[in-house]
């Protein structure tokens, strides 16, 4: 069962959900109003909804999703405008990478109908995994990989990127216990970058204005606190230089 994020949603999405429940006068009431109205009546089917959704922002453009949210069987929201439902699987086995942010990534893959079949072929059950490939960003060459194990029906999965100024790229790939190993599809080459001030402490150092222009907002709309790693490292880097004068 699907239920959307309520802060992620368009305000005509709002209404269509508020009018297929019955909410009275769902279509006049305040774009907030109507969010409160929608949370309330979540709390009576017996679903809670994490304040961090307010991190995300509305968009108009069309949105793709398998499964936000688990509910009660008995509440049902139905097809959403501008949505559309994933295919359960697609003929061509393939990986794709997308970029999520500084320090993670997002994969996703499918394994077609022909390559499972080979694979069911074989005298035992194969196993399969994901192998990330990290690469030096001007050159290419390969400076480290690591695997992540996954399960057969699996298919996404969020990598946590070690290391910011580097290339990635990863493989999905199986194996048996007889050590055959084969690779099943490999993705796109994705590309971070170090954060400016992580290189030029020095600038923050002498420049206080540069100093909370960078630090002093850094919470969202909802009032979280960001956490993220490229500001720990540039907050650790600078405690290491005041540490060596």
């Amino acid at each position: 069962m699907i239920i959307p994020n309520i802060e992620a949603l368009s305000i005509s999405e709002l209404q269509f959900i508020a009018k297929r429940y019955g909410i009275e006068n769902g279509d006049q009431l305040a774009e907030d109003d109507l969010r409160e109205a929608l949370h309330e009546l979540f709390e009576e089917f017996g679903t809670e909804y994490s304040t961090l959704s307010a991190l995300y922002s509305p968009s108009n453009q069309k949105r793709y999703f398998n499964q936000i949210y688990e509910s009660p069987e008995d509440f049902q929201v139905g097809s959403l405008p501008g949505v559309q439902e994933l295919p359960p699987f697609y003929s061509e086995t393939a990986i794709h990478l997308l970029l999520k942010d500084p320090s993670w990534a997002h994969a996703y893959w499918s394994i077609g109908p022909n390559d499972f079949k080979k694979l069911s072929e074989h005298s035992q059950d194969p196993s399969f995994f994901l192998r990330v490939f990290m690469c030096d960003l001007v050159h290419g060459n390969l400076v480290d990989s690591f695997d992540i194990p996954i399960a057969a029906d699996d298919i996404s999965w969020n990598v946590n990127l070690p290391e910011r100024g580097r290339s990635f790229y990863i493989s999905l790939m199986y194996h048996y216990d007889d050590e055959e190993v084969g690779v099943l599809a490999t993705s796109n080459t994705i590309a971070t970058r170090k954060p400016y001030f992580q290189d030029h402490i020095e600038e923050l150092e002498e420049n206080e204005d540069d100093f909370y222009l960078l630090f002093s907002s850094l919470v969202t709309k909802g009032g979280v606190l960001v956490d993220s790693r490229a500001i720990h490292e540039i907050f650790t880097a600078l405690e290491r230089k005041r540490e060596l004068a």
